[in-house]
């Protein structure tokens, strides 16, 4: 039914070094300083939380592909 186990250690392991690398870039913007400094924090450090949100949310569904689309059953009575 499910994954074999190699292939969900593997997901995980996946997931867990992406989101090392997207932390490490998130750190980056707290070593920002001056005058924009803030202005500087803000935008890297946010910009590297939507980047990994879009790629956890994209690996995630790659996981489990929905192969063909779904027909409501409502469709099927019309034609």
């Amino acid at each position: 039914m499910g994954m074999p186990i190699e292939s969900e250690i593997r997901n995980i392991i996946v997931m867990a070094v992406g989101s090392l690398i997207f932390a490490l870039i998130g750190s980056v913007g707290c070593f920002c300083w001056g005058k924009n400094g803030v202005v500087y924090r803000t935008i890297i450090i946010g910009g590297a939380f939507c980047i990994w949100l879009l790629w956890i949310c994209t690996f995630m569904a790659q996981m489990n592909p929905q192969l063909l689309p779904a027909r409501p059953e409502y469709w099927l009575d019309q034609h």
